[in-house]
């Protein structure tokens, strides 16, 4: 395929957190082409299918759940940006009726892969007697004007995205996994990073998403203003979501947080071993 034909299929996790990463694209600020003159396409997934996306060749390069990097390190990893957290993300949470001491059960979100495997980790780091159960299980959150309960055995529930911030305010126990990792490790916590699979090994991307997300952070105000009422909610909820509880860059704290992931998901016999991190530098 010559370079004039060629175009990068580019994956999106299908939350709102993404939008400050990529909102210049649809909005004219940054053009969706790469240095070398390759236009990009974007397809949105939840988390866990976004990962299999990239595995089975339905798209090239994503903001991808970083757990699919550890257990496959086939792949490279753009520091033009992520989805992080320094403390607190607000929208990766076990909710519960009851404390997380007397819970026997944890219900895992299908939707998540990340996530799954931070909530594994510290369950066994924290020494927590519960079972973990992955459960394809029916939540009234998907859409911002339902409410009623998750149909669902467990007594606890790991909620992530949009639905975990629609969920907090109505449970009396909600437990944030990125504040349990912070003060675990005292680290960072990076959900997704934009990773590229081999096949685009020559793609120039760092440019172009790099310009997208400056341009985003610049203008977060405006991206709250546009984004927040396709998810269902306020401007200014999203705003301090945004300011509060994320980050999104890819710096050395950010580093060193991810590579402890890597090294506790080993120890716990998640992945086979802790992968170094490999860089993709065009």
């Amino acid at each position: 395929m010559s370079k004039s034909d060629r175009t990068w299929r580019i994956g999106l996790v299908a939350y709102m957190n993404v939008h400050p990463l990529v909102w210049a694209f649809d909005h004219g600020k940054v053009a969706p082409i790469t240095d070398d003159g390759v236009p990009l396409t974007f397809i949105s997934a939840v988390p866990s299918e976004l990962a299999r996306h990239l595995r089975d060749g339905l798209c090239d390069a994503g903001i991808v759940p970083v757990f699919e990097y550890l257990r496959d390190p086939r792949y490279t990893i753009v520091r033009a940006g992520a989805i992080a957290t320094q403390m607190s993300v607000g929208s990766v949470l076990v909710v519960a009726r009851s404390p997380l001491e007397e819970l026997r059960s944890i219900a895992l979100d299908a939707a998540s892969l990340t996530s799954a495997n931070l909530l594994r980790i510290l369950h066994a780091e924290y020494g927590w007697k519960c079972e973990l159960r992955e459960e394809n299980f029916s939540h009234p959150y998907a859409e911002g004007e339902k409410v009623g309960g998750i149909e669902s055995d467990a007594e606890g529930w790991l909620l992530i995205g949009d639905p975990a911030l629609r969920a907090a305010s109505r449970f009396p126990y909600v437990y944030d996994l990125a504040r349990l990792w912070y003060d675990l490790t005292g680290f960072p916590f990076v959900f997704a990073a934009w990773l590229v699979h081999p096949r685009a090994h020559d793609a120039k991307l760092h440019g172009v998403l790099e310009r997208a997300r400056e341009a985003g952070i610049a203008n977060l105000e405006q991206v709250a203003r546009d984004v927040a009422p396709r998810f269902g909610f306020a401007p200014e909820f999203a705003l301090r979501y945004f300011r509060e509880n994320l980050s999104f860059e890819l710096g050395d704290k950010e580093i060193r947080g991810l590579e402890t992931f890597a090294q506790l998901a080993a120890k716990h016999k998640l992945i086979p071993y802790a992968p170094p991190l490999r860089f993709h530098d065009k």
